[in-house]
């Protein structure tokens, strides 16, 4: 009978409180697996049922756990199974064993000192040694299994530079800044220890950012189109804090200086490379490159729009000109003085009416072009003809008889009007607007100077975009946004939640819609109430970003609302956290941005930026909302597979123990490295990696030893 079977039968009959219940059945697993008569069977039952890290542990320890748990074990308790008596039994049972390890039982072990000859062995010549990651691994155990020496910084220094030089490298070949952004972040917020940002700042002082090709006033010009290179960071000064200020201030400066040349170098880069404004590129080059890439293409509609706008260009060009699919050149071609008659009337006929309304302004129409224009179905065509100043007397009085608001008030700008047909014009356009325009429903829509009586009527539209614009229109009356609110589009509603117009019982309602869009553009208008605002940040959901980005917007928000907000974002950092498994590297998308534990990192920084800015918020708040981003970077770096970002959570001693804990056996040495160089590191884990199988771990934790001991000498 297990010890577990007896506390649910001692529960069952009250004899011990529910309210220790789980501890009892967790104390009791705890002992069983330990037990040296516990069957196989049964281990492998406890194993399964996925109990906490003690019982784990000691499943690992028990010399009965079969072999194929003992290496599912072996990546989180790699010193745990080696220790296990058994091992050796098993070897000489079956000395094939070593070759039924897997990979991630194989990088448990090699984070180990003194692992037994039969198992490199098996490491080195059975079928792992075909595993490149497990035979650089295994190399690099082989070279840092002996003794350190005095001079062991050196060789830590050497090997970091190394790595940092390699991880630059690709950071400088990468088509985006985005992959380098998280470091420079962790720079501006003091998160690098010296031992990681000096390697990174020499590394990165190598890259030549300086041959660009690309001169730096064009550089310049190109600054405003990339967000993604030129994205805004908080100040050094901003985000400082002298309570965890891990690294100094010349080499987090000198650093951030050489991510500062990156960040131009990929500015020049990207531009040279993609947006091909080099401006010796002949033409035919730019053609073929068009058939393949959009931003080729897009580079050449602005070449050809540029020859279309030179006043000198020959009617050749023109010509040819006006075959171009790109309706930008094509405008500009019906509008050139010096395009050929045959060409004009070839665009009259064109089926895009923004041609033929530009058409219709070309100074060169002859008389029966712009008659047959005068006749076109497209209010803009008739209304530039209108404005026409060569357009006769007669077509002017047939555009008086016209049905659209615009056309009439072409008529109505001209000075030249006869009185007679400025009588007539004016009784028309009154006749039209007693009832509104028959220009498009959304152009409409979207006007602001619409009256009301219009948008009441397009509110009933078929269109949802129509009724879109209507909900977010400023003046669309109070009944008509109690009509739009229950529209059955989430766009239409969401609208109306966005209006500033909208009184405060409707929005109410719509804030307590599912629908996300509708949800948060409630909760970003200040006219929602405040006691419905404070209910939000308290409302539970599976992705609160986009709701607490929407209230953090809202300038109504007192400061007693922003202490609850920055306090329920700190509960869903942690929860976030304590769901994320340390010791398995979970790796980074390639472009874009990574996913943290408040899901975006992206809209995260949007979010504490809005904090940090809020009216209302106070030096104390936004001191503690930048000590909890630097916590939220640290966590997103700690399941990181980046060799700098993971050990720079890993050395700041802000970092979690169980974060530490988890990567006591982490496959790269420098992550225990940052372990044992980290302050705050509890003596218990330090006294395992004074076994570790890296000579500099080893010798850093000896050095750290010896230092306490002389201090406690001294006192």
């Amino acid at each position: 009978m297990s010890a577990a079977f007896v506390v649910y039968n001692l529960v069952d009959s009250n004899l011990v409180d529910s309210n220790r219940f789980i501890f009892m059945i967790d104390e009791a697993l705890q002992r069983e697996a330990a037990h040296e008569q516990t069957a196989p069977e049964r281990l492998r039952k406890i194993h399964d049922s996925a109990p906490s890290v003690p019982v784990l542990r000691a499943v690992a320890q028990n010399p009965n756990t079969p072999t194929g748990i003992l290496w599912q074990l072996a990546p989180k308790f790699p010193r745990e199974v080696i220790d296990n008596p058994v091992l050796p039994l098993l070897h000489l049972e079956n000395s094939d064993i070593g070759n039924t390890i897997s990979e991630a039982a194989a990088l448990g072990f090699l984070c180990l000192d003194n692992l037994p000859l039969w198992m490199l062995d098996a490491f080195e010549h059975g079928p792992l040694s075909r595993n490149a990651r497990i035979e650089n691994t295994l190399k690099l155990h082989w070279q840092s299994s002996k003794t350190a020496g005095q001079n062991w910084e050196s060789g830590v220094q050497a090997t970091v530079s190394e790595q940092a030089v390699e991880i630059v490298t690709r950071l400088s070949r990468a088509w985006s800044y985005a992959e380098a952004a998280p470091l420079e972040r962790a720079l501006r917020l003091r998160l690098v220890p010296d031992w990681l940002a000096a390697p990174l700042m020499e590394a990165l002082q190598q890259i030549p950012h300086a041959q660009t090709g690309v001169s730096p006033s064009q550089r310049a010009n190109n600054v405003a189109g990339l967000q993604f290179v030129n994205e805004e960071l908080p100040s050094p000064r901003e985000t400082e804090d002298s309570s965890t200020n891990d690294s100094s201030e010349s080499v987090a400066t000198g650093a951030l200086q050489a991510f500062k040349q990156m960040r131009e170098a990929k500015q020049a880069t990207f531009y040279a490379n993609y947006h091909f404004q080099d401006p010796n590129i002949s033409e035919q080059e730019l053609e073929r490159l068009a058939e393949k890439n959009a931003v080729a293409r897009r580079r050449l509609i602005e070449l050809r729009r540029e020859q279309a706008c030179d006043a000198n260009a020959s009617p050749e060009t023109l010509r040819f000109l006006a075959n171009s699919e790109a309706r930008a050149v094509v405008v500009v071609v019906a509008r050139h003085p010096n395009t050929p008659q045959e060409t004009l009337e070839l665009l009259a006929s064109d089926k895009d009416a923004w041609v033929r309304g530009a058409l219709a302004r070309n100074e060169r129409l002859s008389a029966g072009l712009l008659r047959r224009l005068a006749a076109d179905e497209h209010c803009i065509v008739r209304a530039n003809v209108a404005r026409h100043p060569k357009t006769k007397f007669s077509i002017l009085r047939q555009l008086a008889g016209d049905e659209d608001g615009e056309v009439l008030d072409a008529l109505a700008h001209r000075r030249d009007l006869p009185a007679k047909l400025a009588v007539l014009m004016a009784r028309r356009r009154s006749e039209v607007a007693s009832w509104g325009s028959s220009r498009p429903p959304g152009q409409m829509a979207r006007d602001p100077q619409t009256p009301a009586a219009v948008l009441k009527k397009l509110a009933g539209d078929t269109d949802k975009i129509v009724r879109r614009h209507v909900a977010r229109h400023p003046k669309t009356p109070v009944e008509t946004l109690r009509l739009l609110a229950a529209d059955p589009n989430d766009t239409v509603r969401a609208r109306v939640a966005e209006n500033r117009a909208t009184p405060p019982d409707i929005l109410l309602t719509l804030s307590m819609e599912s629908a996300l869009d509708v949800q948060t553009n409630a909760a970003g208008n200040p006219g929602t109430p405040l006691s419905r605002l404070l209910q939000m940040i308290e409302e539970v959901s599976e992705a609160p970003l986009p709701r607490y980005m929407a209230l953090v917007s809202n300038a109504t928000l007192p400061l007693f609302a922003l202490e609850k907000l920055l306090e329920k974002v700190r509960e869903v950092i942690e929860t976030a956290a304590s769901k994320l498994a340390w010791w398995a590297p979970v790796p980074q998308p390639q472009y874009g941005h990574r996913m943290t534990p408040f899901r975006d990192e992206k809209r995260t920084d949007e979010f504490f930026e809005a904090l940090l800015s809020h009216p209302n918020a106070t030096p104390d708040l936004r001191r503690r909302a930048r000590a909890l981003r630097r916590r939220e970077i640290s966590l997103a770096f700690a399941v990181s597979d980046n060799l700098f970002e993971r050990a720079i959570t890993l050395g700041c001693a802000q970092t979690p123990i169980e974060v530490l804990e988890g990567n006591l056996y982490a496959p790269n040495w420098i992550w225990r490295l940052a372990i044992a160089r980290n302050p705050a590191t509890p003596d218990a884990l330090l006294q395992t990696l004074a076994r570790d199988g890296n000579r500099y771990v080893r010798a850093c934790i000896a050095e750290r030893l010896q230092r306490r001991n002389s201090q406690h000498d001294t006192a």
